[in-house]
């Protein structure tokens, strides 16, 4: 499947996710701006069609805002995430690397790094790596049984 299969398939199941909502350019500007790297195209398309969010009951993506439900964070936004990852040290130092998904007790991070890992995503233990963000979609993210 191609990225605009992908999402498609997410938009026809949004009764099945809690997100933020789509992020608008002057978000995903001052997203880029705060960590300091442009985003890959396919993390951007994701995140200007569907936004960060809760994924199929189980799929935490980071996006450039938090989920809130009635005042309590349900998923934290892309840049605070790394954050709090930092200050307890779980995070693999991968330079130019940021978490962009939780879920199934797996931590994945997305290459922000120009260069040839730019917007591959690998899994925090070393467990897995998809070369762009529309391929870790279909693998991990979809329900695809």
């Amino acid at each position: 499947m191609d990225l605009e299969q992908i999402i498609a398939r997410l938009e026809s199941d949004a009764a099945q996710h809690m997100t933020a909502g789509p992020s608008d350019d002057v978000e995903l500007r001052d997203l880029e701006a705060r960590i300091g790297r442009r985003l890959p195209a396919g993390l951007r398309s994701f995140l200007s069609r569907l936004g960060g969010g809760i994924y199929y009951q189980r799929h935490e993506i980071f996006g450039s805002r938090r989920v809130m439900i009635h005042d309590i964070e349900m998923v934290p936004d892309l840049v605070a995430m790394r954050s709090r990852l930092a200050e307890t040290g779980d995070v693999p130092a991968i330079e130019g690397a940021f978490p962009v998904h939780r879920g199934g007790g797996n931590l994945h991070l997305i290459e922000l790094a120009e260069g040839d890992g730019f917007g591959r995503v690998v899994r925090s233990d070393g467990g897995g790596a998809y070369d762009d963000f529309a391929s870790f979609l279909e693998a991990v993210v979809l329900d695809v049984r």
